[in-house]
């Protein structure tokens, strides 16, 4: 078992043999964040890596070793060999507390390139092995955890947590992985995310914004949007001047919910990134679609203690 740690944070990693040599496996997003990761055993020597490899279509990394050392078995063929039901063992470092740790629990459900289990891992745990216990082999890298809360509607009774590990014998190609150009599609996605989330919390406030205290707005795009028309509102005295001022901050967030994630495509060369960037883009459209429908439908109003669109637009939000 290996421990990753950067600059970042830490998550887990193992040895196994596979192809005819003995590798060390992660998930891709471990490793993603930091500049320097450093790969340990639990009796702290550390693992000397090589050259890297990018599964596609799996978030999982592989590195060739320098060092003779014992390491995992990965199964070939789970479909032939694992049921539905089958006990596993999830061996990791939960919490990224430095702790190795097992967790066990069975096969919830086999798909082409993904394993769900029942075994509790929690972040830290990404990169752990699922060891099929009956052969002592690893089928997959616990890899992501999705929450859903309970929907009378669709008859989901309780709050519900799924656990997905990607396959390893299901992966056909791998790219090889030059790090300038990994981290520079790491940094380019996480801007990407940090902005998401400030569109969101514009869009939660977006009666406040007169008012709002522009230190609290990291990116510096949404903040020179906003500051234009903090600036506007203050000195403008007619409805007409109201609503210019507002139009343009509404086409200023549109243009910012858009011109980023258009943009990406030509920076991002790996495929793991690229289904991060799609899946930014698919979280942003809405927002967008917002901006556009509040400027094209809503009468603006001004005034400094109240809602600078019309009460009856409200249902919009």
């Amino acid at each position: 078992m290996v421990l990753v740690r950067n600059e970042v944070g830490s998550g887990s990693g193992f040895l196994a043999q596979y192809g005819g040599q003995k590798c060390l496996f992660t998930n891709q997003h471990v490793v993603a964040g930091g500049v320097k990761n450093t790969f340990t055993l639990n009796d702290q020597s550390e693992v000397r890596v090589g050259t890297a490899a990018a599964a596609v279509e799996h978030d999982i990394i592989v590195y060739g070793l320098s060092d003779e050392t014992e390491a995992l078995e990965v199964m070939i063929g789970v479909d032939q060999s694992v049921a539905v039901g089958d006990e596993v063992a999830v061996i990791g470092n939960p919490d990224g507390m430095g702790v190795i740790h097992p967790l066990t629990g069975r096969i919830v459900g086999i798909g082409p390139q993904l394993v769900e289990i029942s075994a509790e891992f929690v972040p830290g745990n990404s990169g752990s092995p699922v060891i099929h216990l009956k052969t002592g082999k690893v089928i997959a890298v616990a890899t992501y955890i999705i929450f859903s809360k309970a929907d009378f509607a669709h008859g989901r009774l309780d709050d519900q947590v799924r656990r997905f590990c990607y396959r390893l014998d299901s992966i056909k190609k791998w790219e090889r992985v030059r790090w300038n150009d990994f981290q520079d599609d790491a940094e380019t996605v996480a801007k990407l995310r940090r902005r998401t989330k400030e569109l969101f919390a514009v869009l939660m406030c977006i009666s406040k914004l007169g008012r709002m205290q522009l230190d609290v707005i990291q990116d510096a795009d949404i903040r020179s949007i906003i500051a234009t028309f903090q600036g506007q509102m203050k000195i403008a005295q007619t409805e007409q001047e109201r609503n210019a001022a507002a139009s343009l901050l509404l086409r200023g967030l549109t243009l910012a919910s858009r011109s980023d994630t258009q943009s990406a495509p030509r920076r991002i060369v790996y495929d793991h990134f690229s289904k991060m960037l799609a899946t930014e883009t698919e979280l942003r459209e809405p927002v967008a679609i917002m901006w556009d429908s509040l400027r094209s439908q809503l009468g603006i109003i001004g005034g400094e203690d109240r809602p600078y669109f019309v009460p009856e637009a409200r249902k919009h939000r």
